[in-house]
């Protein structure tokens, strides 16, 4: 990147243990520590003597180290850093180095408060914003687990929720593919790709006429209200999105699951406005004035028994109003929009796409483009569900083309 990169060498592990350091490392400046109690001192002197954009630092092991990294992260310079621990958790539950993801403080909240978020009167929150923006966890050199967002992910573990991460591991030793999923980082279980499959296949055209795109104008212009008698709501957003009141559910967890899951959905704070209500089972049976209001309202009370990932996705797709699959204007072949391409491997976006569309719907549908050597692998899957493929586009737009049974 032609960036100015120094390297805290504490042990030399780095950049070798000699005079001169290890080729492996290019131009970049190593600074070494005489003494490991120092370490924090070199990280300041780095950052106010050497102007760098990226300092590598081997291990942060010491609450002064982590006061020291937060330091550099707070000037505007790139932070590249170490620290034991099997998983993220271990450095939330490790008092010496929590600063790195934000530190943790107990809180108590008001019973009003504590029975809008299903949770106890003494809470664990975290105290400020982490240090860095990613972690990876190393399990073993094959594989490793990626928290694209430390804030996100200390929060879902503080509230007692899974946490969606990626897994990347080689999909066979000496080979370059890289077999990419998502899974519960507690629990270690397969995340459903299913769940997260992006159902709105839209053609490019109509796509910036859709109640989706039209959603998001209307939340750029940052209006306060957002209710189904608003005059900038057209009419087939009323008819195509669900206005969802929640109780006891935390709105914030929430809306990145809808966005992500990209469901016609808009959470309202009004329950005048709401086509139905979301709530935890325990919070309805004690709660008479959300009875008679749903009651008179006629309104469809759906409860779910807790608030984990799975659950509430589950309660979300029941709600939707609309089936986001749309067809192509021949009726015959639609384009493959999964979620994300890179949280699926090519081969798992070829069992999705015939799994959950080609079977079902019997829909010819057409990949993402992939190399030749890519595209044999997805045509042998094809083979073995007993279906016809071929591969269509040129040059970099190759991309297989899947047939339903006749």
């Amino acid at each position: 990147m032609k960036k100015r990169v120094i390297i805290i060498d504490t042990s030399n592990e780095i950049a070798g243990d000699g005079d001169l350091p290890h080729p492996s490392i290019g131009k970049a400046r190593r600074m070494q520590v005489s003494n490991n109690q120092n370490q924090y001192e070199v990280m300041i002197e780095a950052v106010e003597n050497h102007m760098p954009e990226i300092i590598i630092i081997d291990e942060i092991g010491t609450e002064s180290e982590a006061f020291a990294a937060r330091t550099i992260a707070e000037r505007g310079v790139q932070l590249v850093g170490t620290a034991h621990g099997n998983a993220l958790e271990n450095l939330i539950k490790n008092p010496t180095i929590t600063d790195l993801i934000g530190g943790i403080q107990y809180v108590t909240l008001g019973d009003e408060e504590a029975k809008r978020r299903g949770s106890a009167k003494s809470i664990l929150e975290r105290k400020a914003p982490p240090t860095f923006d990613i972690a990876i966890e190393l399990p073993n050199p094959q594989t490793w687990i990626i928290h694209n967002n430390i804030e996100k992910s200390v929060d879902l573990y503080l509230q007692g929720q899974v946490i969606p991460v990626q897994k990347r591991s080689f999909m066979s030793p000496g080979k370059r593919f890289i077999d990419c999923k998502v899974v519960y980082n507690q629990t270690g279980s397969e995340f459903r790709q299913s769940n997260l499959l992006n159902r709105s296949i839209i053609d490019k055209k109509q796509k910036n006429n859709s109640p989706f795109n039209r959603l998001d104008q209307i939340e750029k212009q940052k209006t306060k209200k957002i209710s189904k008698n608003s005059p900038i709501i057209a009419s087939d957003i009323k008819q195509e999105f669900t206005f969802l009141y929640t109780y006891g559910i935390n709105v914030q967890d929430l809306k990145p699951l809808i966005k992500t899951l990209q469901l016609p959905i808009i959470l309202t704070k009004e329950i005048q406005y709401a086509d139905a209500i979301l709530t935890l089972a325990n919070l309805i049976k004690s709660n008479r004035k959300l009875k008679q209001i749903s009651h008179a309202k006629k309104l469809t009370v759906h409860t779910i028994q807790n608030t984990s990932l799975v659950m509430i996705t589950k309660a979300l797709r029941n709600l939707a109003k609309t089936s986001l699959i749309e067809v192509s204007q021949n009726n015959e072949i639609i384009t493959s929009n999964i979620l994300s391409q890179e949280f699926l491997s090519p081969l798992e976006e070829v069992r999705l796409v015939i799994e959950e569309i080609v079977v079902p719907k019997k829909i010819a549908v057409d990949l993402f483009p992939q190399a030749s050597l890519l595209r044999k692998q997805q045509h042998e899957i094809v083979a073995h569900y007993q279906l016809d493929g071929i591969t269509v586009g040129k040059n970099s737009s190759k991309r297989l083309r899947i047939f339903p049974k006749q």
